[in-house]
């Protein structure tokens, strides 16, 4: 069983393999240097799985840094994505990193005027659009979007004007790769660990939504604990969905980096299981509602089965709800139905939820809202890691976790190693280290509301601290 010791070791062994990394874009090409031939990623085309090494993703992500380059952004420029999950957002992103510019990722749900919005404020100059459809947000906003000088199309034809496509840039790109062949290096070795690499929006649900600025030490932090810790490592093959403009899919991408895992690239949250079902991931990290899903379908299924089959199911699920409720009150359960249930029931359901993931799967993450106690208790009573987090967009997504072998249901885990927390008087959780945000972008007296003279953060969540160090939300 793993410790909290031999957790801090493999973290500081992380942090010290990454010593001279200065930037997202130098822990990019850390890992092409490393692991060029491994497959970095998986996606599905026309029906099919492909692989995508290091190798050609790195040299995907380096034409469209020339490309931007081509386009006359300069180090520190905003430019950004609107499109949902797939290889070609990292390319993008990538490409943006290694140009030194700053990522400002827009959820592809979002309304024509929220996409004005977030452009408007972070000042970005070329905005990446998905299709035709995300194209004409963009254009239902042009005359109120004057510092947008391009926008570069996933999915499609270039007009002659204002938008240019994929291909067209990644084009330009090699172009200019001939005409200034050493301004690439020079911007990749110029990045500093204080700069911003990524800018992400609040969702504004409680007001004006805000930009958290995410600087490079901020991700590189993230990679050093996520990938020290064990919580994802280089042998995992990791099924993602999650939106990049959230900054769970963050940590994770700053692990994918700073590991060299596999990840596999979901069609879209309806195909998730399907998708599971034929790449065997080995791990996944979903918000609750995913899990819930995935819980339901159990149940709905073993419900409605025939004859002895269904009646036993149907006395396991309440013999379930029993041990779920006296778990939660700290007592301990025990029933001759019950230890029937065990042996006879709830392997059998191991079994088919596993084989529907893909047969590998060990780990399940769940964070981005509170997990409710049944799911924990179900998938930890079918015998599988179910590790629930907790961390806000000023953090990151990065505060605590629970990791293999320390797991306590009911909590978010103990914090990461380097992240301090405490709780103040009024019972709100406090936080300090390297994964809070530099600041709200442009609101300096709404920075200085959250984060104290002594750098603390006020995460405005109450909670409490137990005895053995694992934090819970109350």
């Amino acid at each position: 069983m793993a410790t909290a010791e031999q957790h801090v070791s493999a973290m500081q062994k992380q942090r010290s393999e990454m010593t001279g990394v200065q930037s997202v874009a130098q822990l990019f090409r850390s890992r092409l240097a490393t692991d060029g031939q491994r497959t970095a990623a998986r996606r599905k085309v026309n029906g099919k799985w492909e692989d995508v090494s290091w190798t050609q993703l790195g040299a995907q992500a380096e034409e469209v840094a020339w490309g931007l380059l081509s386009l006359g952004v300069k180090k520190g420029e905003m430019v950004s994505i609107l499109a949902g999950t797939r290889v070609e957002w990292t390319e993008c992103d990538l490409g943006i990193a290694l140009s030194g510019a700053v990522a400002v990722p827009i959820y592809q749900s979002n309304t024509p005027e929220e996409c004005q919005f977030i452009l408007g404020n972070s000042g970005a100059v070329v905005v990446f659009a998905e299709d035709a459809k995300q194209l004409a947000k963009l254009k239902a906003e042009r005359a109120r979007l004057p510092k947008i000088h391009h926008v570069v199309l996933m999915d499609g034809e270039g007009d002659g004007d204002w938008v240019v496509s994929l291909a067209q840039l990644k084009g330009r790109g090699r172009e200019q790769k001939t005409k200034t062949p050493g301004e690439l290096d020079q911007r990749v070795a110029a990045g500093r660990r204080d700069e911003l690499s990524t800018l992400l929006y609040t969702s504004g649900t409680t007001g004006v939504p805000k930009g958290v600025m995410i600087t490079n030490d901020n991700l590189i932090f993230a990679s050093e604990i996520v990938v020290g810790t064990g919580l994802l490592s280089r042998d995992d093959s990791h099924l993602l969905f999650l939106p990049f403009a959230h900054s769970f899919a963050q940590i994770i991408k700053a692990a994918w980096l700073g590991s060299g895992l596999t990840m596999i690239f979901a069609e879209s949250v309806d195909k998730l299981v399907d998708n599971a079902g034929e790449t065997g991931p080995t791990v996944l990290s979903a918000v609750p509602r995913v899990y819930e899903k995935a819980f339901n379908s159990v149940i709905s299924s073993g419900v409605a089965g025939p004859g002895l089959q269904g009646a036993l199911f149907r006395m396991s699920m309440r013999e379930f709800e029993l041990y779920a409720r006296e778990k939660q009150e700290g007592r301990s359960y025990n029933s001759i139905a019950f230890t029937i249930a065990r042996k006879l029931v709830f392997p059998k359901v191991r079994e088919k939820l596993s084989k529907r993931f893909g047969g590998r799967i060990d780990k399940f993450v769940s964070g981005g809202a509170p997990l409710a106690r049944k799911i924990a208790y179900f998938f930890d009573l079918l015998g599988f890691h179910m590790l629930e987090g907790y961390g806000l967009t000023e953090t990151i997504a990065v505060t605590s976790v629970n990791l293999p072998g320390q797991n306590k249901l009911g909590t978010v885990g103990r914090p990461f190693p380097g992240v301090e927390v405490k709780i103040a008087e009024d019972g709100e959780i406090l936080m300090r280290g390297r994964n809070i945000m530099r600041g709200y972008l442009g609101l300096p007296e709404a920075t200085a509301d959250v984060i104290d003279k002594d750098g603390w953060f006020k995460t405005g969540d109450i909670g409490e601290i137990d005895k053995d160090g694992y934090l819970k939300i109350t």
